[in-house]
């Protein structure tokens, strides 16, 4: 991996975007990547979780909606361990993370971690990091997308890498990407 390619990631303006996925049992989850303001490190995604109440899934009406936000981090010169060395890239990642009871168990975290590392190529960044981790199912999930052990509490990954083995992990588990737009309405 290329040491810090010092590009100013956190300089940049970034539209907003619309990642809609599909599963046969789980419903549509849309994840809304917000617009990034210049000179701001925060990206804000929404995320939403549309399911057909189990009576309903014959008629294919009456939907539970279940939203959260989360908070990813710009870092234009991020330190950790790569390959047993100390060295500095830029990062795009957040803290630990938990999704509401509702989200979890049906594999949503590989969405988000697609989604994340997209962003990421799109700014230029190289290295997509999920640090102090307490959440235990993060420490399970985070080798499967490719990810390595960069400290104690902390996974990370290529970007290019792990958008696509995070979409594959989903896909394995029936979810398929419907679609994605900048077009709000």
């Amino acid at each position: 991996m290329d040491q810090n390619n010092h590009i100013d990631f956190e300089g940049q303006e970034h539209q907003q975007m619309m990642y809609f996925f599909m599963h046969e049992d789980h419903g549509e989850l849309k994840i809304i990547r917000n617009t990034k303001e210049r000179d701001n490190r925060e990206i804000y995604f929404t995320v939403e979780l549309s399911t057909l109440e189990e009576e309903e899934k014959k008629k294919k009406k009456k939907k539970t909606n279940i939203r959260t936000t989360v908070t990813v981090i710009i870092e234009n010169e991020s330190e950790l361990v790569w390959e047993n060395r100390l060295i500095s890239v830029s990062s795009i990642g957040y803290g630990d993370i938990n999704l509401p009871e509702s989200m979890q168990g049906k594999r949503v975290i590989y969405l988000l971690h697609h989604v994340f590392a997209l962003t990421g190529l799109e700014l230029g960044v190289q290295v997509f990091e999920v640090r102090s981790i307490v959440n235990e199912a993060l420490n399970h999930i985070c080798p499967q997308c490719g990810m390595k052990c960069s400290n104690a509490s902390s996974w990370a990954g290529q970007c290019d890498d792990l958008q696509r083995r995070s979409l594959k992990k989903a896909q394995s588990h029936g979810w398929c990407l419907k679609s994605i737009s900048n077009d709000m309405y």
